[in-house]
């Protein structure tokens, strides 16, 4: 189709989108599995389904046809495929031959919360689930009875006195018994559990309660043993641990991590825990070893997107095929890029030994993958190959592929990546050619502090003639990032004559431990002032029309957009969902108030209230007086309908223009395809109204 005759994009485009994600190599090389999301009208929800791929000629092949189905694992001999689903009504895992046959269930009724993880013989499978600790006779499904801080999630809702344990569940044939066997039973909560080498061990990171209850986040390493059938610490928790993995000799553990210096602000490393050493366990923190500290940038994390692949399980490093290397996932200046760190045998001696000193200058890492037009969401590797999800800000998530991968980083800087050429799937490739996207600018502008701000604009004023209305998008967290990814928002709006801007302020991953902590007990202050200032800079470039600005924001993105407009008269009108409006009672009353909130705001129920409430926009509200539409999920526990009601009374009370949008049945972010199409639709109305 030619591009004069392509139509705009559009909200209910969401229907067309299919995100792949979860790529997985097979042992030989030869396939991947990887899984499909898409958005059901019908069902009105996101769907997901696992396909299979060959990697030399890229012919597709169905594997699931369920309504969620997810984390597709092959067995170590390739010949099954382990996965989630959720078609008996319970999120279980299921086995299918690859060979032909319809897959069936080993785990129960268990209620697994983990992808499934196969032991080095391929005879069972490790995985955590929720359970009950302690069945109560006169419990009732209508009273809940509160004793414990840590007593709720958004996305899962109320605990009810269940825990993540660990089990194992044996696969044979379909018609034998499935042998499930709990490894763990406690009161704590047990993640990503993993074998060994082995497979006579099982590490996995254990959250105890009194962490929870002092409002620290933090996991204890552990391990069980097959052999003496006893449970040990080997790490007394510091900070989180996540995607663990064992060295390919059992020697060593590796997760990805932080010790909270900074509270949830810290920045997530990969951290090298030595297992066959000469020490007790528990060992010593000294005796790890971080070895992403140098590159100080968020090792795991992706650009963020408000069309995140639903399941957030993605194991973002992988070791090579010599066990001398490690290639993870880590987000830079709003790009995410797949790097190279050696780990030379003399290395891994060094840290055996705890000969630790000069130790992270001789930490060689690489950039191998990825560019800043791009977002690097996932990726898989195995003999040389490497199969990865990428989008741009035009392009949604494909599947592309590299063999050769590991000599990649050798190549001139101007031709490390050729993404283009090595495209695997198009899988959006009806919507694309047929609906005109657009792609983004990036720019860096002076913020406050005349700090380096990075900021996107799509649909730009190219005449610069300054009547290009301007619609600002401020993304939440606020430890998350914006950058080269694919936005719904970003391009319905444009596709409605917006020019769109969006930046990474102060606060922001993938710049720095500095950057990102900026904002750290400093809400409302120089974070909104970052924004401000990238107004002024589009509209001195005459990027747009400085009498017709909008604003809008999601979570701690709402948050702003109601100080902002407190603080501003540059704008028409505003959008804010999901906010944070008052922080005295978001500490009260978010799953995540007492924790997260005291460190980032610095102040709590027991001190300094007055610094609360001077930093929340209900403080303000007789300073907004331009119109505020507001939306909110009423299942929210992370910031709770009750912070947009409080605001929307206030409004109302002061005589201002508001209207509240309540979305049923959704947390804090919404899942169901209405809701999202119904969320644009109605702030484009808002705004061509004002």
């Amino acid at each position: 189709m030619s591009k004069n005759k392509m139509r705009d994009f559009k909200a209910e485009d969401i229907y067309k989108l299919n995100l792949a994600n979860e790529p997985q190599i097979s042992p030989d090389g030869e396939i991947a599995a990887f899984v499909v999301q898409k958005w059901d009208k019908e069902k009105d929800r996101s769907i997901t389904n696992i396909k299979m791929i060959d990697l030399d000629t890229g012919k597709l092949r169905t594997v699931t046809t369920g309504c969620c189905d997810r984390y597709p694992r092959f067995s170590p001999e390739g010949n099954k495929l382990a996965f989630i689903s959720e078609r008996s009504g319970n999120s279980a895992i299921w086995i299918i031959d690859l060979k032909g046959a319809e897959p069936w269930k080993i785990s129960g009724e268990l209620e697994v919360n983990s992808p499934p993880v196969w032991s080095p013989a391929g005879d069972k499978v490790v995985f955590s689930a929720y359970q009950e600790y302690e069945a109560k006779e006169d419990k009732r499904d209508d009273i809940t009875i509160v004793e414990k801080l840590y007593h709720k999630y958004d996305g899962y809702g109320f605990f009810r006195g269940k825990y993540s344990q660990i089990f194992t569940a044996e696969v044979k044939d379909p018609e034998l018994d499935q042998k499930i066997t709990q490894i763990t039973a406690n009161n704590f909560n047990h993640y990503h559990p993993v074998f060994s080498p082995t497979g006579d061990k099982i590490a996995c990171s254990v959250m105890r309660e009194d962490y929870l209850e002092k409002g620290v986040y933090k996991h204890d390493l552990c391990y069980y043993d097959y052999k003496k059938d006893k449970f040990q610490i080997i790490l007394k928790g510091r900070g989180p641990v996540r995607y663990l993995d064992w060295s390919k000799d059992g020697d060593f553990l590796v997760y990805i991590g932080h010790q909270n210096r900074y509270g949830r602000a810290t920045t997530n490393n990969l951290w090298l825990v030595p297992f066959k050493c000469e020490c007790e366990f528990p060992i010593k923190g000294n005796r790890i070893v971080n070895l992403t500290e140098r590159l100080e940038r968020p090792v795991g994390t992706s650009v963020d997107s408000d069309l995140n692949y639903c399941c957030l399980d993605n194991h973002p490093f992988k070791w090579s095929a010599d066990a001398k290397k490690i290639f993870f996932l880590a987000a830079d200046q709003g790009s995410s890029y797949i790097y190279k760190l050696n780990l030379t045998s003399n290395l891994k001696k060094k840290i055996l030994e705890n000969d630790l000193t000069g130790l992270d200058k001789s930490i060689k890492i690489n950039k191998v993958l990825g560019n800043e037009k791009s977002n690097i969401r996932a990726f898989s590797l195995n003999k040389n190959k490497c199969l990865a999800v990428i989008s741009t800000v035009n392009k949604p998530d494909e599947l592309f592929y590299f063999d050769d991968f590991e000599h990649m980083y050798k190549r001139k800087r101007e031709n490390d990546v050729e993404i283009y050429n090595k495209q695997l799937t198009i899988l959006n490739n009806n919507l694309i050619g047929s609906t005109k996207l657009y792609e983004a600018e990036k720019f860096r502008y002076n913020g406050a502090q005349n700090w380096g701000i990075d900021g996107w604009i799509l649909n730009k004023d190219e005449s610069k003639s300054n009547d290009k209305p301007l619609v600002v998008i401020v993304h939440g967290g606020p430890h998350l990032a914006y950058g080269s990814t694919f936005m719904l928002q970003a391009q319905i709006m444009a596709a409605k004559g917006y020019a769109v801007f969006y930046a990474n302020p102060r606060g922001s991953q993938s710049y720095g431990q500095k950057f990102t902590s900026a904002v750290v007990k400093d809400w409302g202050h120089n974070d909104y002032q970052d924004v401000l200032k990238g107004i002024d800079y589009i509209l001195k470039k005459g990027w747009a029309d400085r009498d017709k600005i909008y604003i809008m924001g999601w979570s701690y993105g709402g948050y702003l957009t109601c100080l902002l407009l407190a603080h501003s008269s540059r704008f028409r009108a505003g959008a804010a969902g999901g906010s944070v409006t008052n922080l005295y009672s978001f500490y009260g009353t978010s799953d995540i108030g007492y924790s997260f909130g005291e460190f980032e705001t610095g102040g709590s129920s027991c001190h300094s209230k007055e610094k609360l409430i001077s930093r929340s926009p209900i403080n303000y509200v007789h300073k907004i007086n331009d119109p505020l539409l507001i939306l909110h999920g009423e299942d929210d526990l992370r910031c709770p309908v009750s912070q947009s009601e409080e605001l929307f009374t206030a409004l109302k009370r002061c005589n201002k223009n508001t209207t509240f949008i309540r979305y049923k049945d959704e947390m804090h972010l919404l899942n169901k395809p209405s809701h999202i199409i119904h969320r644009f639709q109605k702030t484009l109305d808002w705004f061509s109204k004002y």
